[in-house]
């Protein structure tokens, strides 16, 4: 062992060293650790990343795909663990791949998505109920309840229904009142559907050990450390007669992305073709908003016809007094590869088909544009908007660190070309709706903060990985303008109302009926398959 164990990196060797001490310790009592490690009174910003929970989930991976051991780990024992694995952080940290910029990427998405805010999570999904169930003639629904037995809208109203009870508990970590869940939407929703979404988003607590294992990963990468836990897509252990909600945070900003994730694994191209053009709809209707002339698809692609222009073009334009804006849709969310390497030749492999086009085409188009006498003095920037980011904040970077043959590309089809790749930024539809509500309530021009930005990424000092860096604190205490998202959150309470007082009203004076219902409910969810 000794041997093999001075042929590894330091990482593995460390890595091994702490899943052997592992070893001692049963599962339950790990999982048991995790929880009141994690649970603690609600608080925001710094305390509660204090907890380090990306290291406290990782440390769970390692017991469960390993030994399950006869002594129970004390709370101490366990945050010695933890606090090694945290100290692990250099050594996972590949300098040797690049840029420290590149290096450090995983670590920051992977901290970052702890720290979003609860607001920016619940619009996300608010957002996602909006398009989801409006959208695409009801395809997306009629999908989402094949795949889950759980019809679109019921998943976001249970969800709903447990983020209200969570908001009233003091502590983190929660379990969840299945008998006021159940008496709250049921006989309303059938109780096969509630059973489906505890199915979809939970894990029994005597499954966790081969549902960690199907995550397991060969010859233990340094790459792990920064993947995603398990847990993100199954943020509730099932645990006899109780439904466990591991965290607040994990709840939400799991949940947040669990459709269109579940969506595009099950369903592919056949989602990603028809989110994409939803997407840049949707896209659309917010750029129409802004100040200044907004050319959407089809009049860019008039200009093309006009003009006798070929090839690819972007799907928005819009004009100012003295800059253009061109922009470029795609319905992207990085997968757990993209998120956690540091590789250069794999980010290359996984963003060449899109986000690369999408640079392109933006590039493209301004180009063109650029040759007609009326635009010909105009300031070129660009955006290529995603659904999700991907902690890069420009074509620039993405030339720099992943793929520099961008350079050559853009230099020998527009040797002259109007617009930088540091100047076509990579912005998520987050973005977009943050700049159009600083926009709507005047607190800065568009075109300005594009301008702002590009600079700020030539001094080292300020340079950024989210554009959403760029607004920070240059909208707080403002409100949110009419949107689709704000009518989502009104239709959405205004039906949790109805469907509350009509299930309330329905158990009045049938108590036992409601405990059957719950008793039936856990059984099912007990059973194994």
């Amino acid at each position: 062992m000794n041997g093999d164990i001075k042929s590894i990196t330091p990482y593995q060797r460390e890595v091994k060293l702490i899943c052997h001490e592992l070893e001692r310790y049963s599962h339950a009592s790990v999982v048991e650790a995790l929880v009141g490690a994690l649970a603690m009174p609600k608080t925001e910003g710094q305390e509660a990343l204090m907890r380090m929970p990306w290291t406290q989930y990782l440390l769970l991976k390692f017991s469960l795909i390993g030994v399950d051991g006869s002594e129970k780990i004390s709370k101490e024992r366990f945050s010695d663990l933890v606090n090694r694995l945290y100290d692990l952080q250099h050594l996972a940290v590949d300098f040797g791949v690049g840029s420290l910029e590149i290096a450090i990427r995983p670590m920051l998405l992977q901290q970052t998505w702890y720290q979003r805010a609860e607001v920016k999570l619940l619009r996300q999904i608010f957002r996602q109920s909006a398009l989801f169930l409006s959208g695409g003639s009801g395809w997306y629904a009629k999908e989402f309840y094949r795949i889950s037995g759980v019809s679109l809208k019921n998943f976001f109203i249970i969800t709903f229904a447990i983020h209200f009870q969570l908001k009233v508990h003091g502590v983190t970590a929660m379990h969840v009142n299945l008998v006021s869940l159940l008496c709250y939407l049921c006989p309303g929703m059938a109780v096969q559907e509630i059973i489906n979404y505890f199915k979809l988003i939970g894990v029994r607590l005597e499954d966790l050990p081969d549902y960690f294992k199907s995550h397991v990963l060969a010859d233990v990468p340094a790459s792990e450390y920064f993947q995603d836990t398990p847990l993100r897509e199954k943020p509730v252990l099932i645990e006899g007669g109780r439904l466990l909600v591991v965290d607040d945070t994990l709840f939400l900003t799991g949940i947040s992305e669990l459709v269109p994730v579940l969506l595009k694994k099950k369903l592919g191209t056949l989602y990603k073709d028809k989110f994409g053009g939803d997407f840049q709809s949707y896209v659309g209707r917010l750029l129409a908003g802004l100040p200044g002339e907004l050319f959407n698809d089809e009049a860019v692609m008039s200009l093309y016809r006009e003009n006798r222009w070929e090839g690819m073009s972007a799907d928005f334009i819009l004009v100012g007094e003295r800059e253009i804006l061109v922009f470029e849709c795609k319905g992207l969310e990085p997968g757990p590869i993209v998120r956690s390497t540091a590789n250069s030749g794999v980010l290359k492999s996984h963003l060449q088909q899109d986000l690369r086009k999408g640079v392109f085409q933006v590039a493209r188009t301004a180009n063109l544009l650029a040759t007609l006498p009326q635009y010909a003095s105009y300031k070129f920037y660009g955006a290529v908007v995603t659904h999700f980011g991907f902690g890069m904040f420009d074509a620039g970077w993405v030339a720099e660190n992943v793929d520099p043959g961008m350079f050559a590309d853009l230099h020998s089809n527009y040797p002259d070309s109007v617009i930088g790749l540091d100047e076509i930024l990579i912005l998520t539809v987050d973005d977009v709706e943050e700049v159009c509500r600083g926009a709507y309530f005047n607190k800065f021009n568009i075109f300005e903060v594009f301008e702002q930005a590009v600079a700020g990424q030539l001094d080292p000092k300020s340079r950024r990985f989210f554009f959403e860096q760029v607004l920070m604190g240059r909208l707080n205490g403002v409100e949110y303008p009419p949107s689709e998202v704000l009518d989502e959150v009104n239709s959405l309470y205004g039906q949790l109302l109805e469907i509350f007082n009509r299930n309330t009203e329905f158990w009045k004076g049938d108590v036992q009926g409601l405990f059957r219902e719950y008793e039936v409910v856990m059984r099912m969810l007990s059973a194994s398959g």
